[in-house]
């Protein structure tokens, strides 16, 4: 399914580094695309693990754009402040 392809890109692209390259690090759009992708699988616990990476980065959610997101991710046990 498209969820699992998206988590395998995001996570295969996280771990992408060489001795002359940097580690990648996701952008904001990046973390608010993988989320919208884990609210809709309904894959709460990677919502989590994706909201705490993109929080511990710096990057915040923008509510207005996604405050159906907050609310389904409250819905689902998961508080999003």
């Amino acid at each position: 399914d498209f969820f699992s392809a998206a988590k395998s890109l995001y996570e295969e692209i996280k771990q992408t580094s060489s001795a002359d390259r940097a580690p990648v690090i996701p952008d904001g759009y990046t973390y608010s695309t993988m989320l919208e992708a884990s609210a809709d699988a309904l894959e709460w616990e990677y919502f989590d693990h994706v909201y705490r990476e993109m929080v511990f980065s710096g990057y915040q959610l923008d509510q207005t754009k996604h405050g159906l997101l907050l609310v389904k991710a409250s819905k689902a046990g998961k508080v999003v402040s």
